[in-house]
């Protein structure tokens, strides 16, 4: 079973996680850089992200906070 990630203070008061932020920063790169499509792919939770896996047929996995595997 995963552990539920602990949120620092700062989170808690700002009332965002460190996925949020990373999700704002690497939003912010041109659209087509590729590690910026596999981060969102991977790992995003806002509507750019969902459209990019339901476009390749992935769903998320909110245990998890990350995109379901594929294969072995």
């Amino acid at each position: 079973m995963a552990k539920k990630i602990k949120l620092t203070g700062v989170e808690i008061q700002s009332n965002s996680t460190r996925q949020n932020w990373a999700e704002g920063l690497i939003s912010q790169l041109p659209k087509e850089h590729e590690g910026r499509n596999n981060w969102l792919l991977n790992y995003g939770i806002k509507d750019e992200a969902v459209q990019l896996r339901k476009a390749k047929g992935l769903k998320f996995k909110k245990k998890y906070q990350a995109c379901e595997t594929v294969g072995g």
